[in-house]
Parts: C-alpha cells; sequence; structure tokens
C-alpha cells in the first residue's frame, strides 16, 4: 500500500497560524496582567478597545518638538504601545524636525534612556507609557530604592574603612623627659630632626624647638 506524502507546506502554515494566534493571547494575557482586566475587551490593548479614537498623526503635529516629548505624544495620542519603527515612521509623519542619518537609531536609543528614567517601558518588543504598567513601575520602584540602599551601605563602609586607615596617632607637643634624652642621643649621633621625630614618635618641628632650647640651655 503507497504511504501519502506530506504535504509540508500546509504544516507549515497551520503551525503558523497557531503560532499567531498563541502569540496573540500571551500579550493580550502580559497586558491585562500589568493594566488590569478592566481595561480591556477580549484581551486588546487600550488602542483597540472600541470607545477610544485611532490616533491621528497631522502633518505638523510633532514640528518643533524634543525626540522625547514627541514620542511621548505620539505614545499618547495611539494609547497603545508601538515598535521603533512604528515610533519613527510616526515622527517622520508628523513633521518631526531632525538632522540624524539613521533617526530609527536615534528613536531607539532615546526610547533606552527614557526608559532609565521612568517614562516608558518595553513589553514584548513594543514600547508604552510606563503608567499604563503599574506592576511594572512598582518593580522598577522596588529595584531603584534596593539600589540606592546598596549605594548608601557601600558609601558608609567606604568611608568608615577611610577614616579608619587614616587614623594616626597625634604627635604630642610636650614630650615626656626620656623623649628628650632620647633627642639628644640621636642628634648627637649626627640623625637630622625629621629622623629624630619618626624614631621618637613626635614631630619633627617639636624636634627642633627642643634642640633649640637645649642649645640656648
Amino acid at each position: 500500500m503507497a504511504t501519502e506524502a506530506i504535504d509540508y507546506n500546509l504544516v507549515l502554515i497551520d503551525l503558523e497560524s497557531k503560532k499567531a494566534a498563541i502569540e496573540a493571547t500571551i500579550v493580550g494575557l502580559r497586558a491585562m496582567l500589568n493594566l488590569g482586566a478592566d481595561q480591556y475587551v477580549g484581551g486588546a490593548g487600550p488602542a483597540e478597545r472600541k470607545d477610544q479614537p485611532s490616533a491621528e498623526v497631522r502633518f505638523d503635529s510633532f514640528f518643533g518638538m524634543s525626540m522625547p516629548d514627541a514620542i511621548t505624544k505620539f505614545l499618547e495620542m495611539s494609547k497603545r504601545p508601538h515598535s521603533v519603527s512604528d515610533i519613527t515612521k510616526a515622527l517622520q509623519d508628523g513633521g518631526f524636525p531632525t538632522t540624524a542619518k539613521n533617526l530609527i537609531a536615534s528613536v531607539g536609543s532615546t526610547l533606552t534612556r527614557m526608559k532609565a528614567a521612568g517614562d516608558v517601558v518595553s513589553v514584548s518588543g513594543k514600547w508604552g507609557i510606563s503608567t499604563w504598567y503599574p506592576a511594572l513601575r512598582r518593580e522598577r520602584v522596588d529595584a531603584v530604592q534596593k539600589a540606592n540602599e546598596a549605594k548608601s551601605k557601600r558609601k558608609k563602609a567606604k568611608t568608615k574603612a577611610t577614616a579608619k586607615s587614616g587614623e594616626q596617632k597625634p604627635h604630642s607637643s610636650q614630650p615626656t623627659a626620656e623623649q628628650i634624652e632620647r633627642i639628644k642621643t640621636l642628634h648627637a649621633a649626627g640623625k637630622k630632626p625629621g629622623e629624630i621625630g619618626r624614631d621618637v614618635g613626635i614631630h619633627h618641628f617639636v624636634v627642633m624647638r627642643i634642640l633649640k632650647q637645649n642649645k640656648a640651655a
């Protein structure tokens, strides 16, 4: 009995359709968990709600604006996350003034800086306003707080270690009789005031003063 040949083209099409459905479900669930189920209809993002208008980018929507402000305005207009390429195209269509040779790279770098500042977040390869995702904002706040606490502890430990290493035994301005005799002996042996001070444990100025007084006497 002949074996029926498998049409792998049909198998691939079937798998890709299932993959797309699964990815769409994952994106919807992630968005629902971050924003709250009451803000979505059927797992759709904010811009897919029927009561919200779609973004209308005019030729002058971003004219004269800085890139962070233009990005924020576009995301707020569209009310849903976008990829870097989508945001770049919107800025170009909206009259954003730029001399950048690679605008998409500039947009990507700006989004990264905005993310570090807590203005935007990246979800499944797309960028959205941080206020849309309170759960991610809490995680960031906790992470920043822990980082600041760790930094403060390191700073205190460093200050303490520096203070400890910098502690020195103060030189006495009133040497004892034994030290005075030791100074005289070392001076007679040809030692210099600095060498005598290190040997006796007092400042060389004190040594010079004692030697001067001894000479005057």
